[in-house]
């Protein structure tokens, strides 16, 4: 139910979102605001996943290197 009064108040335009009275207007910005917060919080652990393999690959390659230039003769 709030996601999909969520989507509608992201589909309509302000105007169309004046006609409501201040109560509902303010519980349609209120879901709305709540899967706003959803959706940027799984775009975060997202992101915050992917920096950190990117940061074991780039320690494990920089390992390796020295690793392997330490080894020749």
């Amino acid at each position: 139910m709030i996601r999909s009064l969520a989507d509608s108040t992201q589909r309509d335009e302000v105007r169309a979102l004046r006609r409501f009275a201040p109560a509902q207007r303010d519980a349609l910005t209120a879901c709305f605001l709540v899967e706003a917060h959803k959706s940027i919080l799984d775009h975060l652990v997202a992101l915050h996943g992917q920096l950190l393999t990117k940061q074991m690959r780039e320690a494990k390659n920089a390992f390796a290197t020295h690793d392997r230039e330490r080894r020749r003769p």
